[in-house]
């Protein structure tokens, strides 16, 4: 099936606004920058991610696609997880899950705002150590 490109409020680059970023196990680490681009077809979404806000070790880089219906995909090359899955909830709110071996380790709730110019991600994860905290992360356009 040939995948057509969907005008996607969420296509483009975005960065994260350090002063609205909320962990409930702590607080943001200072310089906080993570930068995102993303694509979403018809039926797809394409997800490119640098968080270089560690500046004494390597950026963390992540890389995924998967289709809109839900359907749990393999994740490559990622430490944490091995599995993701997205739904489409509306044209401007979706869900995705990042599991490992099937155990979600983040649920995330991608909702744009009216204006097309900011995006907020909340979500649920567990830590390394199997602790689980809420965060709320806001995104603007990348200029």
């Amino acid at each position: 099936m040939t995948t057509s490109i969907q005008t996607s409020a969420f296509n483009g680059t975005w960065q994260a606004i350090p002063e609205t970023i909320y962990f409930s196990n702590s607080q943001p680490p200072a310089g906080f920058n993570l930068r995102m681009t993303i694509m979403i077809t018809e039926d797809r979404i394409t997800y490119i991610s640098t968080n270089d806000t560690d500046k004494t070790k390597a950026p963390i880089l992540q890389s995924w696609e998967a289709p809109l219906d839900g359907i749990s995909v393999p994740m490559l090359n990622q430490a944490r997880f091995n599995q993701i899955a997205v739904t489409r909830i509306s044209a401007s709110d979706y869900r995705v899950m990042k599991m490992k071996d099937g155990d979600v380790i983040a649920g995330e709730f991608w909702t744009m705002h009216p204006d097309g110019a900011i995006f907020v991600r909340r979500g649920v994860a567990k830590n390394p150590e199997g602790r689980s905290h809420v965060y709320d992360e806001w995104f603007r356009r990348a200029e």
